[in-house]
């Protein structure tokens, strides 16, 4: 605030030429008709402070020729990009789907080796109560054998 009560005021910056241009009418190829602006050659210098330059045919341009031809450039290199990673993804995808294929397959090999391991695992086991089972039924016949020979002798001498 000024001693006076007063805000003091900022000047105004410097007012810029409005763009004064004569249009031009200009055929496209499909029959309508374009409008391009004709400026004056005292023009571009004031506007390119401000980054807005034209082309030769007096097309607003943002960017300068220069740059705009970098920016396509590097449009087509991004979409070059894109299309190089698509087919990566597509080629991971596949190489992805192989892989989950052939682990399927290595899983149900490998339950089917432990279904294996454990029917010969059983099969041992079962052999050896199938022994244990004769040798117990061996030793029940040879007892019988015994007592009956013994039966035999005692009943011969008598």
């Amino acid at each position: 605030a000024h001693a006076g009560g007063r805000a003091r005021r900022r000047p105004h910056p410097p007012a810029r030429a409005p763009l004064t241009a004569s249009p031009r009418l200009f055929p496209r190829g499909d029959g309508a008709v374009r409008r391009r602006l004709r400026v004056p050659r005292n023009r571009p210098r004031a506007m390119a402070d401000d980054g807005i330059t034209f082309d030769a045919n007096y097309q607003i341009r943002i960017l300068d020729a220069d740059k705009f031809k970098a920016t396509e450039a590097l449009q087509g290199q991004a979409g070059e990009f894109v299309a190089k990673v698509t087919q990566f993804e597509g080629m991971v995808t596949r190489l992805l789907g192989t892989v989950d294929e052939q682990a399927a397959k290595l899983e149900r090999q490998k339950l089917r080796a432990v279904g294996l391991r454990n029917r010969v695992t059983a099969e041992g086991e079962a052999r050896r109560r199938l022994e244990v089972g004769q040798h117990a039924a061996v030793a029940g016949k040879r007892e019988t054998l015994d007592r009956l020979t013994r039966e035999h002798e005692s009943l011969r001498k008598a």
